[in-house]
């Protein structure tokens, strides 16, 4: 999963997921976008793709 601004890669997220459990492997937000939310909802965004 990833969130683009213009075509600028901001934030990302690996993982998989194994029968109940998620694994993220890598969550990863440039530096200029923290704490704006970005890792959150890429967070919640794999949740709901686990849950399915």
């Amino acid at each position: 999963m990833t969130i683009c601004d213009n075509e600028q890669l901001i934030a990302g997220l690996a993982g998989e997921i194994f029968g109940q459990w998620m694994l993220i492997v890598y969550l990863i937000v440039d530096e200029y976008y923290r704490k704006k939310g970005y890792g959150k909802t890429l967070l919640v965004e794999a949740e709901a793709l686990a849950r399915l």
